[in-house]
């Protein structure tokens, strides 16, 4: 048993826009926590699950539906629409300036 086309359509939706609030939710955390960390490492595999279920779907999408033009089966696991949730966190002050090769973060006073 298979998804409809339909169904595909409202999973595609729902799963890219969870992954852009993933995004945001990763952001935070790696922010707030040290580089390597392993809430670090865990906010990235976090994002990293979602694209390979999206991808897996996107595949299986083109297979299943062979009769629809790319265009319609690319936008399936990619679409333009997503559900916008709003940010109930407050985005950390950042103090960087450019040295030529990277961004340098000066650590805010305690």
């Amino acid at each position: 048993m298979t998804l409809d086309f339909e169904s595909h359509r409202h999973l595609g939706v729902e799963l890219a826009s969870i992954r852009d609030r993933l995004v945001s939710l990763s952001v935070l955390i790696r922010n707030s926590y040290p580089e390597g960390s392993s809430l670090d490492r865990a906010a990235m595999r976090m994002t990293k699950g979602i694209d390979a279920v999206r991808s897996l779907l996107d595949s299986e999408v083109f297979r299943e539906f062979k009769n629809l033009t790319t265009n319609v089966l690319a936008s399936v696991y990619y679409p333009e629409d997503r559900i916008v949730l709003n940010q109930w966190w407050s985005d950390p002050p950042v103090n960087a300036t450019w040295d030529g090769k990277r961004w340098r973060i000066v650590e805010a006073d305690a």
